[in-house]
């Protein structure tokens, strides 16, 4: 194959390479949002001041003005610097200081009559959406704190709908309620974002894989292309030899070398796992893998084979494809058994029901996972075995995934690894 082509195909297999920068380029859009908000609230602050000291909500007595001109110009030389805090809480600060300001603005500006006093629920919205969760909640503690202290001798008594008056303690703590629950609204919102785009990820992972076996199509191709003409040569050259002397050991080894080579050839392209190509039949699940892992013994009786099952899928009846199936539950026993170092070799296997539907599970006691290969593992050529193929664990990835489920790789809980078929319900 061509160098060019090699280095192609390469850079578009390898995963991206991961690093922090994705984290720091989150927190950087933050920052930016924070100061957007901030010079917003710094303009809006800076364009009511004349009318609020016209109005008398600011009064130009003492050090009253002074002390609002201070913050605001403050303020703004803060928002001025570029570098975000290298800190682990530096959106936290950054938000409390915001906090600060508004709180002392607001108290020299008759607190919660002010016509700016919403802001601070806009902060209890911002502040969950822009912090991690323990952050979030001691921000909207601090958030109902200012809130309190500001309508501390600010808040008018009101009338409720009989005519009687409401005492001003009462409405605060209703506006501290109010806070606490936008929120808390907010951090539930952003629970359910940061969820979805955990699962947005895990599709765009999977995309990529899919990608990587499309690449691994052109180069298969590619490879036969090229290798087809020297093959075909080699053929006709043996030919010709053969018929000289038709016993020579020599060159019955060089056919059966080919034939090798041609055999592979043709598996490369078979490999592989077509959904509607599959014959499905209603199986008791448990009975079926059961028997493959009995099976699958007989040829290994000095492996200690434990089975575990939940007493409610003992019955189950399942719709699976029986021969890829349990061609697939073999492979991934077979590698379980091979990444087995010491012995006795124990592999244990179990069935229960998880939140995605029915998990095979197999487990052992080996070696485990490289975190540098976990990535790529199911795809064709990529194995933790020198001499292995990946096949195994790539054809199972590619049966699941035709069946609507997945297989799950993790290391084992006191060393070893776990791969988990999972089956949809």
């Amino acid at each position: 194959m061509r160098k060019t082509h090699q280095r192609f195909h390469q850079a578009l297999l390898e995963p991206s390479p991961s690093s922090g920068r994705d984290g720091v380029e989150q927190t950087l859009v933050k920052y930016g949002l924070l100061r957007r908000v901030r010079w917003f609230v710094i303009a809006a602050q800076l364009g009511v001041m004349y009318p609020a000291w016209k109005t008398g909500y600011l009064v130009d007595e003492g050090m009253t003005l002074a002390l609002y001109v201070i913050i605001v110009a403050s303020l703004a030389l803060w928002n001025l610097q570029r570098r975000p805090l290298a800190v682990a809480g530096g959106i936290f600060f950054e938000l409390s200081l915001d906090l600060l300001s508004l709180s002392g603005l607001l108290v020299l500006t008759s607190g919660c009559q002010n016509p700016f006093f919403p802001l601070l629920y806009v902060g209890a919205i911002l502040g969950p959406i822009l912090l991690p969760r323990r952050w979030a909640v001691a921000y909207l503690f601090e958030s109902a704190l200012a809130l309190t202290l500001i309508c501390y001798g600010t808040e008018p008594d009101m009338m409720n709908a009989s005519g009687h008056q409401v005492p001003g303690v009462l409405t605060v703590g209703v506006k501290v309620l109010v806070i606490l629950i936008m929120g808390a609204l907010a951090l539930w919102l952003k629970t359910h974002l940061d969820q979805a785009q955990i699962h947005r990820d895990s599709l765009q992972k999977q995309r990529q894989k899919l990608n990587n076996l499309r690449v691994m199509g052109i180069v298969a191709g590619q490879l036969s292309h090229e290798i087809a003409t020297p093959l075909n040569t080699m053929r006709l050259m043996l030919d010709r030899l053969q018929r000289k002397d038709a016993e020579a050991h020599e060159l019955q080894v060089a056919r059966a070398a080919l034939e090798q080579c041609e055999r592979s050839i043709r598996n490369l392209f078979e490999t592989g796992v077509d959904a509607d190509a599959l014959s499905f039949g209603k199986t008791e699940l448990v009975a079926f893998v059961k028997s493959v892992c009995e099976q699958w013994q007989l040829d290994f009786p000095e492996v200690q084979l434990r089975f575990t099952v939940d007493a409610q899928l003992e019955e189950l009846s399942y719709h699976i494809p029986a021969a890829p199936f349990a061609q697939a539950v073999l492979d991934l026993l077979d590698n379980a058994k091979e990444a087995s170092d010491s012995a006795p070799i124990s592999i244990r296997v179990s069935i229960h029901k998880g939140p995605e539907g029915i998990e095979i599970t197999i487990a052992d006691r080996g070696r485990g996972l490289d975190e540098g290969i976990r990535a790529r593992l199911g795809e064709p050529f990529v194995s933790t075995k020198s001499t292995g193929t990946g096949l195994g664990v790539y054809n199972a990835t590619a049966l699941l995934e035709a069946l609507g489920g997945r297989l799950g790789l993790k290391p084992r809980q006191g060393g070893g690894t776990q791969v988990s078929m999972v089956l949809p319900l």
